[in-house]
């Protein structure tokens, strides 16, 4: 007897060993060629690899350490054949067809079973939007949308956005202890959210979730955040305009300046720079101006945009495209992206276009 209870202790002792933070994953991919599966992580946004093996016979196993739940992306030989998911401690089984990666069956990771579930009811509220948007479209060539039916579609979609808001938050507020919150935050809401608002749902955050790099993520992004809120200084930019004379914001000191990021290759950028051009030539003589900042990568095409599109106010970049400076200062994470400064360099409201614009140039420099 006092063997055997030896044997079952020395066992024990074996399966202790092995570390408890670490993951296997099975793949068994139907159709899927001989190559190498790689296993990349995500890292300051971009992927980077960190194991591959080869597939044989559709089927391929990885094994490592994860010190806590975080998107990784199973990469398929150099095509751009990918499946992105939770990997968590304990063991992963995927199941997929080669030509409908996205479709694949994964278990073993409840991050990634929740987040499933939440991106297939994201996907209800896109169906839906998307149908608003088509009929739209439909009656607009057809040439029967009317002022009232314009006006009913918009106010459907409105209502299903509203919607699809209140859902993503709420489905934070209940699962505050996953880390798909703070994912779900940093990559959906941050953008988008009042920044107290913002600060009051991180705080929230539970363990084991707020200790999640994403958590991290969060606080830094918050923190940066509250660097360009409205009320706080503009960070100093300087660039160099088409003639390559280094021009700086700081140097606008005394005016309103209209910070414009934006780039010739973005079309809702071009369709909004008339409304621009309207409120330059009105507002130029009464202590207003325009410092554009251009995400171009080609220096003939940004070139070719001021000109074809009457810019006549500065403009500067360094032609990096996102690269520039300027971008991580402000967060920009989407373009036209406008910021307006007072005389003294704060900030003082964020992303007014078109008639918004107009209006608040009129309220200060009447």
């Amino acid at each position: 007897m006092r063997k055997i209870a030896l044997l079952a202790l020395a066992a024990i002792g074996l399966y202790s060993c092995q570390p408890s933070n670490s993951f296997t994953i099975k793949g068994d991919i139907s159709g899927a060629p001989d190559q190498t599966v790689y296993l990349l992580k995500i890292d300051e946004n971009q992927p980077k690899p960190i194991d591959s093996v080869l597939i044989e016979n559709g089927k391929f196993a990885l094994e490592g350490i994860v010190e806590q739940p975080e998107i990784y992306v199973l990469q398929f030989g150099k095509q751009n054949k990918t499946i992105a998911l939770f990997i968590e401690a304990g063991k992963i089984d995927i199941k997929a067809n080669f030509d409908s990666l996205q479709a694949a069956k994964i278990k073993g990771s409840k991050a990634h079973d929740l987040m499933m579930g939440y991106s297939d009811k994201l996907g209800e509220f896109q169906t839906k939007m998307e149908a608003i948007s088509a009929k739209f479209q439909e009656a607009y060539y057809n040439g029967t949308l009317t002022p009232e039916s314009e006006e009913a579609l918009r106010g459907e979609y409105d209502a299903i956005a509203k919607e699809l808001g209140t859902y993503i938050v709420g489905f934070v507020n209940e699962n505050l202890s996953s880390v798909v919150a703070p994912y779900i935050i940093i990559n959906q809401l941050a953008d988008t959210m009042d920044i107290s608002r913002l600060e009051n749902l991180a705080a929230s955050i539970k363990a084991p979730a707020s200790e999640t790099v994403y958590a991290k993520d969060l606080s830094e992004r918050i923190a940066k955040q509250k660097k360009v809120a409205v009320g706080q200084p503009a960070p100093e930019i300087t660039l160099p305009d088409p003639d390559g004379n280094m021009v700086s914001l700081s140097s606008l000191k005394g005016k309103y300046v209209l910070i414009d990021f934006w780039a010739a290759w973005c079309g809702p950028c071009r369709k909004e720079n008339p409304n621009v051009v309207k409120v330059y030539s009105q507002y130029k003589d009464k202590g207003f101006e325009v410092f554009g900042v251009s995400l171009d990568y080609d220096r003939e095409s940004w070139l070719k945009g001021i000109k074809d599109d009457g810019i006549t106010w500065i403009q500067v970049s360094e032609v990096k495209g996102w690269e520039t400076q300027p971008v991580q200062d402000y967060l920009i994470t989407g373009i036209p992206h406008t910021v307006l400064i007072d005389p003294n360099g704060i900030i003082i409201e964020k992303n007014l276009r078109g008639e918004q614009l107009e209006a608040k140039l009129a309220e200060l420099l009447k």
